[in-house]
């Protein structure tokens, strides 16, 4: 017989199992250049894991799904990053949704602004690893830091895809979610 603790221990691994599977096929399949930038929604199911299971829970997936892709698909190297901008990803969008469903209900706008922290938060860990990755390679502090900043345009429209997509989808999804959370 079940008890509700380990209940609730096989849900959360299987919805995270869900969602990192989602974040790697997202990586995958969805996953499309547009000139020197690439477009993807391994960030939109990092939100949408978040808003719908929780932030660890959200940000374990998102870094297991797309730090495989990483390794898998010749990005090992900046799979460290990935593993700890993802998760940071899911934490900060379930931490920022949480905390305001405290203060309100309006629960679109209190995901869509998780979601838009959760992705302040992996545009701030690009620039910063960019910036390193610059100065180790000779730049100086200033010049890197310019640079990083300028080359985020693709990080910026993959931000926007998955705040829309995710608080969308969250929407679709929140009702169907609960029932079975509650099962």
């Amino acid at each position: 017989m079940f008890t509700k603790k380990s209940h609730q221990s096989l849900l959360d691994i299987t919805f995270i199992s869900l969602f990192a599977a989602l974040c790697y096929i997202a990586l995958t399949v969805f996953f499309f250049p547009v000139g020197p930038m690439f477009v993807h929604f391994g960030n939109l199911i990092v939100v949408l894991a978040a808003l719908l299971i929780g932030g660890w829970q959200g940000g374990l997936a998102g870094s297991i799904g797309m730090g495989l892709y990483d390794i898998l698909n010749g990005h090992a190297d900046s799979s460290p990053k990935t593993f700890i901008l993802k998760f940071l990803i899911g934490l900060t969008v379930g931490l920022v949704f949480v905390a305001l469903n405290r203060i309100s209900k309006r629960k679109t706008l209190n995901a869509t602004v998780g979601a838009v922290c959760g992705m302040i938060v992996n545009l701030t860990g690009e620039i910063l690893w960019k910036t390193v990755q610059y100065s180790l390679a000779g730049s100086s502090i200033n010049a890197a830091f310019v640079t990083s900043l300028l080359s985020q345009s693709s990080t910026l429209l993959n931000a926007v895809i998955a705040v829309i997509g995710g608080v969308a989808l969250f929407k679709l999804l929140e009702k169907p979610v609960e029932k079975i959370k509650r099962l």
